[in-house]
């Protein structure tokens, strides 16, 4: 994160009110006309697209999240640069930079930027314009700006094609699914058809509460919904709480397990399913997730897991079964209840064979996607406390 203590005093610092325009959002609405699909890219920190807060632009601008959200919940940023013809919702402020900074200078400042101290609100964190316009920036040379931005635009490439190349990755895996099982929604290959509550090897469990004093740093590790945004469960930077034998026999967890996620403010987010990596280290989970183990006798995990991933099994026996208005959830009555198809195990067991080479390239892939942000990261706090080499950079 950036910090405005980490900045260099050999630049001048000024108010972020000072170096922007805050557009007002309401000279452009949009009516049902403009909605034309295709035509325009969605930004917007929370909230869906095509409502009636959301509003036209068609020059490029930074966007600031305004309402607690994120534009990416693995990057934690808070800035994007729009560009073409976008709508925009009340939940991003929209700044227009003046002469004085560069566009892209100025959302590399803001995209990591730490506005802690500048949000309000215990239930729903919110940036205001009035304390945005109080964020300091710092201002070096115009020339300087363009400078500093090539040079992270540079780094960046080198993360965005790892993240090219994981989509690719996982792009390949669910084709290897469809190739080997056939469309999970017409069943070429005619395999069986089971409810999950079938093919448990034991019953569905919800997740544990604890309140806040329980939380400790020597405590057993426990996964929240934060931690629930990859194919795997990340181990070793997870909230840790102090519990019992009893809870930790009821709550843990094994690679035999996955994790449903039962609620969430997407479609998309209900009912995603995450995988546990072996661990010496016992591991529990919260309520807001659903523990899963299979019979490994009927289907095997990896298959499971991928079934479930599936965009178009999510779609046709997933979703009928997703609940609520504001927050979409899943319950275990409903889970149970989701059909499954049950290819021979002998078809699973060579996917997962052909599945485990591609998840090694993935996490050779990963290994390498943690070096390139630790060179961004470091470049970033360089770049703005004055100490980034920049007589390579061109702009």
């Amino acid at each position: 994160m950036i910090r405005a203590s980490t900045f260099s005093d050999k630049w001048p610092i000024v108010k972020l009110g000072d170096v922007v325009n805050f557009l007002d959002h309401k000279r452009v609405p949009i009516t049902k006309s403009d909605r034309t699909p295709g035509e325009y890219q969605y930004y917007g920190a929370n909230g869906s697209q095509g409502t009636i807060n959301d509003f036209i632009f068609d020059e490029p601008l930074v966007l600031l999240a305004e309402d607690g959200g994120n534009f990416g919940h693995e990057t934690r940023t808070i800035a994007y640069i729009a560009r073409g013809k976008y709508w925009v919702n009340n939940h991003a402020h929209v700044l227009q930079p003046k002469d004085c900074i560069d566009l892209d200078y100025l959302c590399r400042v803001l995209e990591r930027y730490d506005v802690t101290p500048f949000v309000k609100g215990a239930t729903r964190a919110k940036l205001s314009k009035t304390d945005a316009s109080r964020i300091p920036i710092p201002l070096p040379p115009l020339e300087t700006q363009k400078q500093i931005a090539a040079v992270l635009e540079k780094a960046d490439q080198l993360r965005k094609d790892c993240q090219k190349m994981e989509q690719e990755l996982n792009s390949l895996a669910q084709s290897v699914f469809i190739e080997m099982f056939g469309d999970p929604v017409t069943n070429p290959k005619g395999w069986t058809i089971k409810p999950l509550v079938e093919l448990l090897n034991k019953p569905l469990q919800n997740g544990a509460y604890y309140p806040k004093e329980d939380y400790c740093e020597d405590g057993v590790e426990m996964v929240h919904m934060s931690d629930v945004f990859y194919d795997f469960v990340e181990r070793g930077n997870m909230k840790r709480v102090k519990v019992s034998k009893k809870d930790i026999a009821k709550y843990k967890l094994t690679s035999n397990d996955i994790l449903i996620s039962r609620r969430s403010l997407m479609l998309e987010g209900a009912a995603k399913p995450s995988l546990v990596q072996e661990s010496g280290e016992d591991l529990i989970f919260e309520s807001s997730i659903i523990r899963l183990t299979p019979d490994t006798k009927q289907v095997n995990i990896m298959y499971l897991f991928y079934y479930l991933s599936n965009p178009k099994a999510k779609q046709h026996y997933v979703y009928q079964y997703i609940t609520g208005a504001t927050i979409k959830g899943i319950n275990q009555t409903n889970l149970e209840k989701v059909e499954i198809l049950v290819p021979d195990m002998e078809v699973q067991n060579s996917f997962l064979e052909r599945e485990s080479i591609i998840r090694n390239q993935k996490n050779d892939l990963k290994k390498l996607k943690i070096e390139t942000d630790t060179n961004f990261n470091s470049l970033m706090q360089k770049a703005f406390n004055g100490e980034l080499n920049l007589d390579n950079a061109k702009t």
